[in-house]
């Protein structure tokens, strides 16, 4: 993996995740999926085996996820958070929270 690149983990990997991959593969010369999450044991890795992503690697706990992982970013691609602390936790822990950065309008524009 090239250092320069942004590294960004994804949670939940249901239907809506694959327009998350598609969206930052439009950015590959900038930013890598390398993690995977999702609370359904093996689903991120059927995942991640359909989007090509083999070297991504796969939690079933957004926390774990988020403490062995240097996300540049995280997606958030689930219905809807369970609890108020789960839509709060992923952005404490990464470098960039997602929907404040230069970079998240960038993707916006780019999947519209």
């Amino acid at each position: 993996m090239d250092e320069t690149l942004l590294k960004i983990g994804i949670i939940g990997t249901g239907g809506i995740s694959r327009s998350h991959i598609d969206a930052y593969r439009r950015f590959q010369e900038e930013c890598e999926v390398v993690a995977l999450c999702d609370i359904v044991p093996g689903k991120a890795a059927a995942k991640g085996a359909a989007c090509g992503l083999a070297t991504a690697r796969v939690y079933e706990r957004a926390e774990e996820m988020l403490s062995q992982e240097d996300l540049d970013l995280v997606s958030i691609a689930t219905p809807r958070p369970p609890t108020r602390n789960r839509r709060s936790a992923p952005c404490g822990p990464a470098s960039t929270c997602w929907s404040r950065s230069r970079w998240h309008r960038r993707w916006r524009s780019a999947t519209r």
